[in-house]
């Protein structure tokens, strides 16, 4: 009896709605589009660190968030012809 519980427990877990993966990289991107200010603090925090172990890449990686997340406003608008 137990084995059979434990089989519909697992079904029921894996069933669920919830997505298998996130990107992490369009979830931030989403984040820093929706508020400059917090992407203002994200560059300068990752700035800071930069001369901690593997910094440079972390700064690197956080300005490519930073400048992605402002493209896309810059293409919708080129798309719309808005200066």
């Amino acid at each position: 009896m137990t084995a059979t519980t434990n089989k519909k427990t697992a079904s029921k877990a894996v069933t669920t709605d919830y997505p298998f993966s996130v990107s992490r990289d369009a979830d931030m991107i989403k984040t820093l589009r929706a508020d400059p200010a917090y992407a203002e603090i994200y560059l300068q925090t990752a700035l800071a660190d930069i001369y901690q172990e593997c910094g440079i890449p972390a700064f690197l990686i956080a300005l490519r968030r930073v400048i992605d997340a402002r493209a896309a406003g810059v293409r919708c608008a080129l798309r719309l012809r808005i200066s």
